[in-house]
Parts: C-alpha cells; sequence; structure tokens
C-alpha cells in the first residue's frame, strides 16, 4: 500500500511520518528516506527494487516522486511494499494519474491542508534569510520559538525559501513561482553567490536527514541558520 501524503501543513504531516516510522520500526521495518531531487530515479527504482538474502524489510518514505511514473510503475508491481509518498501540493490530475499507475487499491491520499492560523510571523524568517541578516535572522528565530513554533515548521519555511530561489537563479524566466514570490527571490540572489546557494541547501538537508537520525535537529538547525548568516 502507498499512501500519498500531501498538504503544506507541515507540522500535522510530519507528526502522521512519524507516527507512522514507529508504527514501522516497531513491526521490524527498516525506513529508507529518498528526495527526488537529491537521488536520481534510478537509485530509487535499485532501493525500491533491492532484496536482502538476509530477509530484511523496508519501508520507504519518497519525498517529491509523485510525477516520476517509473518510479510509481516498480511499486505497482511490488504490492507489498510499504511506502509514504510526500508531496507539498497536488493537483487532482496529478493524484489521478498516480492512482491510474499504482492501481486504486494501492494507494491512500491523506490531505494535510494548511490551517487558518496565522503565519505571517512565521514569514519573517522567509525575510531575513533572503536578506542575509545575521541579527535579525537570529532574533526571529529566538522569537518565534518563544511563540511556540516548531523547527519543523522553521525549516519548512526555510526550505521553501531556498528552493525558490534556487528555481529562479536556475531559470530566470520559467520557474514556476508566482510573480511576487519571484521577484522576491530575484532580489534575494544578490546576496547569494551560485555555489553558496548550493551549499546552504545541501546544509538544510543534512539538517533534516541527521537531525532526525541523532536527536540534535534544534542544535543543527541552529548552527545551519548562523551559517547563512556569515
Amino acid at each position: 500500500m502507498i499512501t500519498l501524503f500531501t498538504g503544506s501543513d507541515y507540522t500535522a504531516r510530519q507528526r502522521a511520518i512519524e507516527q507512522q516510522k514507529k508504527q514501522w520500526a516497531k513491526a521490524g521495518h527498516e525506513v529508507l528516506s529518498f528526495f527526488a531531487d537529491e537521488s536520481s530515479a534510478e537509485d530509487i527504482i535499485n532501493a525500491l527494487s533491492h532484496k536482502t538474502l538476509f530477509g530484511d524489510t523496508y519501508a520507504y518514505i519518497l519525498h517529491g516522486c509523485v510525477d516520476h511514473a517509473d518510479i510509481l510503475s516498480v511499486l505497482s508491481g511490488q504490492p507489498d511494499t510499504l511506502a509514504i509518498c510526500i508531496e507539498d501540493a497536488t493537483t487532482a490530475a496529478q493524484i489521478k494519474i498516480a492512482t491510474k499507475i499504482l492501481g486504486a487499491g494501492m494507494i491512500e491520499v491523506k490531505k494535510f491542508p494548511k490551517g487558518r492560523e496565522n503565519d505571517t510571523a512565521i514569514f519573517n524568517l522567509a525575510n531575513d534569510i533572503r536578506t542575509r541578516n545575521p541579527k535579525n535572522l537570529w532574533l526571529t528565530y529566538q522569537s518565534l520559538l518563544a511563540d511556540g513554533y516548531t523547527v519543523h515548521q522553521m525549516m519548512g519555511v526555510a526550505w521553501w525559501q531556498i528552493k525558490s530561489m534556487m528555481l529562479v537563479q536556475a531559470s530566470p524566466t520559467v520557474h514556476g513561482l508566482k510573480p511576487f514570490v519571484a521577484g522576491k527571490a530575484q532580489d534575494a540572489l544578490k546576496k547569494y553567490p551560485k555555489k553558496d546557494l548550493s551549499k546552504i541547501s545541501k546544509g538544510l538537508l543534512d539538517v533534516y536527514h541527521y537531525g532526525h537520525t541523532d536527536g540534535s535537529l534544534e542544535n543543527r538547525f541552529e548552527e545551519f541558520l548562523l551559517a547563512i548568516a556569515k
């Protein structure tokens, strides 16, 4: 069974993911995570197709794979595979295509729509990342913690901002962003050399991966913010 988690309520979505990971671990499954913008489709397919000699069982968390028909086709041929596909947003057409490839009985869609709470404050973090202001960035971070925002929420906003900048940097005119968002990202690039932005994006992915592995998520994210401000 493949479960598609979609929606921009990062906190609720992450809570559901962690709960599922605990259930898998309790059942003896090792959890492997892959990002479509970090691993090639071939690497992901090889991992999904891998069978060990010792009967080890795996469950998979696949980020940004819903548009990869080749990955979905492999999953369709493995009805016993346990996997969560994670997307920030999906259209009805994308879900329809994925369902057609996988089969109606092999996919379950769980939506995590953004709540109605006022998130203006957290987007101050995106502004400070764009301006690369060390003092403001640290004060905003501390203020958000005091107001009850989680590191997961802040990481989601940081990744959204950095990803927008990378899209505009890679293709200034064809990027799929709204004009206002693209304009902000384009202006922010003046403070981010190309190699620097690439290094920062990889650093944030490392925070996510290793922070969950060794329990140092908050400390790693703080180090990440301080590195941006240099």
